[in-house]
């Protein structure tokens, strides 16, 4: 009886096309996903199947049945752990994505939020940027402005001072001429004297015409001098000009920041 016993084991061991097939024609559905104590439970019975096994090839009065049963059992449980190890590797990389999603996401945003602010601060920078450079333009023009008044005053005065000794050498020759006049004028009040024969008189006229005529001399001589005296002055005029040019570019540039350049001239007063 024991060596028929374990004869039948083998014989279901070795021909499962016979046995396993009904069985598996019975054999239960598919167990739900399970936990890890249901993993371990699985263990077990595997175990209690190994048990049954050598206690029915020891002549154990169990019957092959209840072997079979048992190990289609042990079958059944194993498939279900490696479903339930195949599903939760499934979500495990469903939630990774998830999380990698939005981790590249927030960081997406994170980027796009300091893009925008380094933006702004260009935009800052670049406004902060312009208005020193129109304030060093407006500041160095007003000095290049300032200095040419100076010169431009200078001018001014220095035409004034022409001026006025054009118009002092002009009072010259008007008064030479209306000597010159006298003194013609009193010649010929001398010879209507000496055609008289009042020869004192006559002397007397003479004589006031030669000075009459001295003085228009001299008037001439001091309207040559102030008419000279004008030209030099306003050959001058023509330097205080290019001058006054000159040091407003000068000023213009020294005003500026080493690292711009010096803005246009500006209109001189």
């Amino acid at each position: 009886m024991r060596g028929f016993c374990i004869l039948l084991a083998f014989a279901a061991a070795a021909a499962p096309s016979t046995n396993l097939r009904q069985q598996k024609g019975k054999m239960p559905k598919k167990a739900p996903v399970q936990s890890g104590r249901t993993a371990v439970s699985q263990l077990s019975t595997a175990a209690q199947l190994q048990r049954a096994l050598t206690f029915t090839a020891g002549g154990n009065e169990a019957s092959l049945s209840q072997a079979q049963e048992a190990y289609m059992s042990a079958y059944v449980e194993a498939e279900a752990a490696g479903e339930a190890a195949r599903q939760a590797k499934q979500a495990y990389e469903a939630i990774h994505g998830v999380v990698f999603k939005y981790a590249e996401a927030a960081s997406e945003m994170v980027m796009s939020e300091v893009q925008r602010e380094a933006s702004e601060d260009a935009k800052k920078a670049l406004v902060i940027r312009k208005n020193f450079e129109k304030a060093a333009n407006d500041n160095a023009q007003e000095a290049a402005i300032s200095i040419a008044k100076v010169y431009k005053k200078a001018q001014t005065v220095a035409e004034e001072t022409a001026a006025t000794w054009a118009m002092r050498a002009q009072e010259y020759t008007d008064a030479a001429v209306k000597r010159k006049a006298l003194a013609m004028e009193e010649q010929e009040n001398a010879q209507k004297s000496m055609d008289n024969k009042d020869f004192g008189d006559a002397k007397n006229r003479i004589l006031l015409s030669h000075q009459f005529m001295d003085q228009a001399e001299d008037f001439l001589n001091r309207a040559k001098s102030a008419h000279k005296q004008a030209d030099q002055i306003n050959q001058g005029v023509r330097w205080y000009m290019w001058a006054e040019r000159q040091a407003a570019m000068s000023t213009l540039a020294a005003s500026m920041p080493l690292e711009l350049p010096p803005p246009p001239l500006p209109p001189l007063p």
